[in-house]
């Protein structure tokens, strides 16, 4: 079994006391081919963050420390994770199902960045979905009671705020006259939505659950209103160049990432699991245990592997709904030839 070793450089904000920092995993010397750098912007969604957690690292992590050292890093967002994988600070990052196009449309990153794995799906029909919620004493009791309202979202131009626009005008409202967007970070939401600052917001998992236990909130609208089909929300993308010179090492980790989805999503392991996230990233573990890896949370597929057909449908309604300039054929900028 590979010795790990934890750092902890950085820290960035899942609610109001709780993160997650940087880690490393693994010791190698030198050998720069086998350094992986992996940003991703919700340790909550994304599973690799579990790697930081030596208990888990150490089961799942078979090819790490032996095969290539790991570094995961938390960003404010997909944009900022672009950025990283262009200035060459990361090899692998997330991106989001709005992002990806702009920056391959774009070339935002040199040599270009190609889709490598899922992380989470929106819109499965068993599975929670992204939420619209507002207070249950608000004016607002279906979505055509949106108009001109004061709507939280975490940023516009995102996937997320795609998701709203989408769903807005589903409900015959114009995204851009009759609603006044409201930039917030996702868990100050929940307050702004009870402080009055904004009538309604969107919410992913943690924070819907939160809210819900606190009481006083209904459901507007979800995001099984815009899209029919689940769909790749967010996934891995690598950069091209670095692809190119270090395939083994990238199926070493997605080996291991694998064996990491495998690993949290049995049954047998969920308590420990859950335990160790509330401790890591300083969650109630009650919260966690309300919905964490269970139907009440997004859907990530066990094996990894990106739908790459219905990603081209998804890309291409942003497209012709104009929430993206470019259109790009997803195929060319996606695979699943390094999982196992």
């Amino acid at each position: 079994m590979p010795s790990h070793r934890r750092s902890f450089m950085k820290k960035v904000a899942i609610g109001a006391s709780a993160g997650i920092s940087g880690i490393t995993a693994g010791c190698l010397g030198d050998n720069d081919d086998t350094e992986l750098q992996v940003g991703i912007v919700d340790p909550l969604t994304e599973p690799v963050s579990l790697f930081g957690i030596d208990e888990i690292a150490d089961t799942a992590g078979e090819n790490m420390g032996a095969e290539y050292e790991l570094t995961v890093n938390a960003a404010e967002g997909s944009p900022q994770v672009i950025n990283q994988l262009s200035a060459g600070e990361l090899q692998i990052g997330n991106v989001a199902y709005a992002s990806f196009p702009r920056s391959v449309a774009q070339e935002a990153v040199p040599g270009g960045i190609t889709g490598i794995v899922s992380e989470a799906r929106d819109a499965h029909p068993d599975y929670k979905p992204w939420e619209i919620l507002t207070l249950e004493d608000s004016d607002i009791s279906e979505p055509e009671d949106l108009e001109g309202s004061d709507f939280g979202v975490n940023a516009v131009g995102t996937g997320v705020h795609a998701i709203c626009e989408l769903g807005l005008r589903e409900f015959g409202l114009n995204p851009d006259e009759d609603i006044d967007w409201v930039e917030i970070e996702f868990p100050a939401i929940g307050s702004a939505l009870r402080d009055g600052r904004i009538d309604a917001g969107i919410f992913v998992p943690v924070f819907s659950h939160a809210e819900v236990a606190e009481g006083g909130v209904e459901l507007v609208f979800d995001s099984t209103d815009v899209w029919d089909e689940q769909y790749d929300f967010t996934f891995l993308a690598a950069r091209n160049e670095f692809l190119d010179d270090n395939s083994d090492t990238v199926e070493y980790f997605l080996e291991d990432y694998t064996n990491l989805l495998e690993y949290i999503y049995d049954p047998d392991n969920r308590d420990d699991v859950v335990s160790l996230a509330s401790d890591e990233f300083d969650v109630p573990e009650e919260l966690l245990d309300m919905y964490y890896l269970t139907e009440e949370d997004f859907y990530r597929p066990q094996d990894g592997r990106l739908d790459i057909p219905r990603l081209q449908e998804v890309i291409d309604r942003l497209y012709e709904s104009e929430l993206i300039e470019d259109n790009i054929n997803v195929e060319d900028n996606a695979t699943n030839e390094y999982l196992p």
